[in-house]
């Protein structure tokens, strides 16, 4: 197979597995939410908070540098594989040690149970780093798609399973360490590299020089990520934790779709038409208005239909969801466009531009949560809004030296599909006027008629990022 075939294959497995493995998430997301409370949630999502920033840890920035590196020893290998192992047991080792201290900082007694089971998978996934990243430089992306559906299914059922006739804590502390036990058993298994047994310490040092950096950047990323929920387990209470949690995955789920219907057009255009740049410059504001184009409709859509898609998704109990999520949500329409950005900018080779807004955007996060978090939840939820609008409002002035377009001139490609979502909105609030019990049959109704609604509206307005957003799909699937 030639490379510009393999590239292609590659790229079809990723994106195809990546939407399976997002759907199939949220699938057993939506039963396990059924069977186990909020409570069991948010202790859960605090223990994975630690797990997280441990595995990150004892990655050390390796499994990048195996990836990028072109030539790599096989005594190098060892040497790596061999350092993880060893970070990662003494991670796992430390988080036991400290269990007790960090149940104290929550005041959550039952996370010194919880936390030795769980970073065990922190073993785990120390011993399976080497092979995976393997997998991944030499483009084996139908192997890795099967290992890890395989991964996220099977412990997927163990935890419903577990759940259903046991304890919903213990379904969810067991989910993580099984799937990271089959993509640990499954990498291996895949791995055909022959290692040398040789230890070299120079050739660690190598290979953490060069990874340091994405270390220290898929840290914050990690923590800051997360960092929400730590504040809210800490000031407020375990409940509430499920509550956003939940709220933050139900929105997260159409935004990764949608960011990478994004991320899969925008680039590759961009990257294309480099040497010239009033293309450049016109493939940016159709995409910009693109984005709006998808991004405002769902938007409020979902605002108005918060309380019955939870309900219907989750049950009763995760009601209280609904006001969170109707907050949140705003954050997928200048998320969108600054993806766009990014695009535009990582086509250029500027990534440094990207990294100094990720930076300001972090700490503008961190003033907005020392301003917030005693106020209330939902005061810290609008702090995180404001901070992903001034991210934008970056992104658009590192774009604007690049193509003179500016903020004003970007922010007018939101003006029809504006419109257009404002007509659906009075639609959707006469169905629901004539729909006032919302059951799946009524929901499903609604959803079609705003659907078909809005593609009239498009039409009627001339929206051009509607053909557009059609064609570069149908491109895609060429």
């Amino acid at each position: 197979m030639d490379l510009k075939k393999k590239v292609f294959t590659s790229l079809i497995w990723t994106a195809s597995g990546g939407v399976y493995m997002k759907l199939s998430q949220f699938i057993i997301s939506i039963i396990l939410a059924r069977l186990i409370t909020p409570e069991q949630f948010g202790v859960v999502a605090i223990a994975l908070i630690i797990n997280s920033i441990a595995i990150n840890i004892t990655d050390g920035g390796f499994s990048h540098s195996i990836v990028q590196i072109k030539k790599i020893k096989s005594e190098a290998l060892f040497s790596i594989n061999l350092v993880n192992i060893f970070i990662s047991l003494l991670i796992t080792v430390l988080i036991y040690l400290t269990r007790f201290k960090i149940a104290t900082f929550f005041n959550l007694e039952i996370l010194s149970q919880l936390l030795p089971v769980i970073s065990i998978s922190c073993l785990l996934s120390g011993i399976g780093a080497v092979p995976g990243a393997l997998l991944t430089r030499e483009m084996r992306f139908r192997e890795l798609t099967f290992i890890q559906f395989i991964a996220s299914a099977f412990s997927g059922l163990i935890a419903i399973f577990i759940a259903k006739f046991g304890n919903g804590i213990w379904a969810l502390t067991f989910q993580p360490l099984i799937s990271n036990f089959i993509l640990t058993l499954g990498y291996w298994k895949t791995f055909n590299y022959k290692l040398k047994f040789k230890f070299d310490l120079e050739e660690v040092k190598k290979y953490s020089i060069f990874g340091k950096y994405i270390l220290l950047s898929t840290l914050i990323d990690s923590l800051f990520g997360r960092i929400n929920q730590i504040v809210i387990a800490r000031v407020y209470n375990v409940k509430e934790v499920g509550l956003f949690s939940r709220a933050e995955s139900t929105r997260d789920f159409p935004t990764a779709l949608i960011s990478f219907i994004i991320s899969s057009i925008s680039f590759p255009l961009f990257c294309k038409v480099a040497d010239d740049k009033k293309l450049r410059s016109n493939i940016l504001l159709k995409m910009l208005e693109m984005s709006y184009y998808i991004s405002i409709p769902l938007v409020l859509y979902i605002f108005l239909l918060s309380k019955p898609i939870i309900v219907l998704l989750y049950g009763i109990k995760w009601e209280s969801v609904s006001e969170y999520l109707q907050i949140i949500i705003f954050a997928i329409i200048f998320r969108l466009p600054t993806l766009v950005n990014f695009s535009f900018i990582k086509s250029t080779g500027d990534s440094k531009s990207i990294f100094k807004t990720e930076l300001i955007q972090k700490i503008i996060l961190l003033f907005s949560i020392l301003f917030t978090y005693n106020i209330s939840i939902k005061a810290l939820i609008y702090g995180q809004l404001i901070t992903i609008f001034i991210t934008f409002l970056i992104s658009s002035y590192f774009v604007y030296g690049m193509s003179k377009i500016n903020v004003k001139i970007q922010l007018s490609k939101a003006l029809k599909p504006l419109l257009a979502s404002i007509l659906l909105v009075l639609i959707v609030i006469c169905l629901l006027n004539i729909f006032q019990n919302i059951t799946y049959v009524n929901f499903t109704i609604i959803s079609l008629i705003t659907f078909i609604s809005y593609i009239l509206i498009s039409k009627i307005l001339k929206i051009e990022s509607q053909k557009f957003l059609f064609n570069q799909i149908n491109q895609i699937i060429k």
